[in-house]
């Protein structure tokens, strides 16, 4: 017995929504900063800034492949997820501070979607775990 659908399909849903959470700041950051115009003289190393702009665009990425694994109910989708957690945890980690330093409620969109779908994800194991299941064949 697996994971309901739509538990798993919600569980996609989040991904999807810090894939694009993601993707936005670290996408026109990196634009601007491979443009030229990016003006911050807090930063004075901008290619290790770049290249922490394009981890967060690798991490976008496969979070959305894990959404769609989990849309279609890969047999190893949930170990996918699970493995991709902490980086995703290590993403809303720097998200919060930029939410500190600018004040801007949209970058709460990437903890508060690592803190959902760590929720779902702790439901669907659950969900499939003996303990909860103990007469399933």
């Amino acid at each position: 017995m697996t994971s309901p659908l739509w538990l798993q399909r919600i569980l996609a849903g989040i991904d999807w929504i810090f894939a694009a959470s993601v993707t936005l700041p670290c996408g026109s950051t990196l634009y601007l900063i491979l443009a030229g115009k990016f003006n911050n003289y807090w930063i004075a190393d901008k290619a290790s800034f770049a290249r922490l702009q394009e981890l967060g665009l690798i991490l976008a990425f496969l979070a959305f492949v894990a959404g769609v694994s989990l849309w279609f109910q890969f047999r190893h989708s949930l170990f996918f997820e699970t493995v991709l957690f902490p980086l995703k945890a290590y993403c809303a980690y720097f998200f919060m501070w930029d939410f500190g330093m600018s004040n801007n409620p949209l970058f709460l969109a990437v903890p508060v979607s690592v803190l959902l779908g760590l929720g779902f994800l702790i439901g669907c194991w659950l969900r499939q775990s003996e303990l909860l299941n103990p007469l399933r064949d």
